[in-house]
């Protein structure tokens, strides 16, 4: 069973603004979840989306510094394109 939550609403309200949105919480609270419902909106209204889970590889490299971060999205999606929600 799946539990709506009211935060999605406001999640998707601020995807927009010029702020790095971080998700955080203990294990199993439904935040894959949660990121998962977010992602399907963004993708129905046509907008680009990456998604890495940090659950298992916040010690990996790409978590080291923005530059890692950044080439680690620009394998898979051309940044060219415009905003990508990651």
């Amino acid at each position: 069973m799946q539990i709506h939550r009211n935060i999605l609403s406001k999640i998707i309200n601020c995807l927009d603004m010029e702020k790095i949105l971080i998700i955080k919480g203990p294990r199993q609270v439904g935040k894959t979840t949660l990121m998962k419902g977010i992602i399907k909106r963004l993708s129905d209204k046509g907008k680009t989306t990456f998604y890495i889970s940090a659950d298992e590889d916040f010690d990996n490299f790409v978590f080291k510094t923005p530059q890692h971060f950044i080439a680690r999205v620009e394998t898979e999606i051309s940044l060219t394109k415009g905003r990508v929600y990651c």
